[in-house]
């Protein structure tokens, strides 16, 4: 057997009208069109890499302003049941760094929501994930330690399925980064 995507799944997912008002939003929220959005899921765990990402934005809009009012960081973030003291500090220490960046760079430069806390866990849903793939320019991974990911491959058929571009960076420590060998592998 083989562990995949189900296109045929995710297509019906993508035409539901539900998947379009999440992504409405999205766009409206991240201004896209007039900035380029990398966007992100990962669990509240160390070594998952939000943090580590939320760290290299800072440091990217530090050194670089010409990107500063053209990029948008949309990251969602959601806890991991099995450590919950866990998924608090490290929830604590990323909005410690979003709260540096928007300082900083104003608020239009990320837009960080955490399921259970932005985003109703109700709420946080295929179909939703599946809107911020489509608003998205970049899928960025910087997982220290992943196994199997499906959600870069999600975000490619959800492209696809749109007829539009979109980049796909991953960690060299995510599984699917040696299958997907279109994508720009870091680390």
């Amino acid at each position: 057997s083989h562990v995949g995507i189900d296109p045929d799944v995710l297509n019906a997912r993508l035409r539901l009208p539900e998947t379009a008002e999440h992504e409405g939003r999205l766009r409206e929220q991240c201004k896209v069109g007039e900035r380029i959005v990398v966007g992100g899921v990962e669990m509240l765990h160390p070594l998952q890499g939000a943090h580590i990402k939320l760290l290299a934005f800072q440091q990217l809009l530090e050194n670089y302003p010409v990107w500063r009012k053209r990029l948008t960081l949309l990251q969602v973030c959601f806890p991991d049941k099995q450590r919950p003291e866990q998924s608090a500090q490290q929830s604590a220490e990323n909005r410690e760094v979003v709260r540096r960046i928007e300082e900083a760079f104003g608020p239009d430069t990320i837009r960080y929501f955490e399921v259970g806390a932005e985003l109703d866990a109700k709420l946080w849903t295929k179909n939703t994930r599946l809107a911020l793939f489509r608003a998205v320019d970049v899928l960025l991974n910087c997982a220290m330690k992943d196994g199997l990911n499906l959600l870069p491959f999600e975000y490619i058929h959800t492209k696809h399925s749109q007829q539009a571009s979109g980049v796909v960076v991953l960690s060299e420590f995510v599984g699917c980064a040696h299958v997907l060998n279109g994508c720009v592998r870091i680390n």
